[in-house]
C-alpha cells in the first residue's frame, strides 16, 4: 500500500517538474532528482511486496518460483522493446 501511494505522488512531482518548467535555466535540477530517486524506491517497494508474497505462497518451492519470474519478466521486458513504435524526432 506504500510502494503504491509513493509512487503516485512522486510520479505526479517528477511530471510537474519535467513538463515545461525545466526547460528555463531558473529551475534548479534538484526536485527532479529527488522525486525520481523517491519514485524509484517506491517501484522498489511494490517489487519487493511481490516477492513476499510468491515467497509466502510457494513456501519450499519458492526459489523455483522467484526463478520463473525472473525470467517472464526478462522476456516480457525483451518483448516490449520490440513492441514499442520508435518515437518520432523532435
Amino acid at each position: 500500500m506504500l510502494g503504491k501511494f509513493a509512487i503516485d505522488q512522486f510520479a505526479q512531482i517528477y511530471m510537474a517538474d519535467s513538463m515545461d518548467r525545466t526547460s528555463s535555466p531558473n529551475i534548479t535540477w534538484v526536485p527532479q532528482v529527488l522525486s525520481s530517486a523517491l519514485l524509484g524506491g517506491g517501484c522498489m517497494v511494490a517489487f519487493w511486496q511481490g516477492m513476499n508474497y510468491i515467497i509466502d505462497c510457494y513456501g519450499f518451492y519458492s526459489n523455483s518460483a522467484i526463478a520463473v519470474n525472473t525470467f517472464i519478466r526478462s522476456i516480457a521486458g525483451a518483448a516490449f522493446v520490440r513492441l514499442v513504435r520508435s518515437r518520432p524526432a523532435v
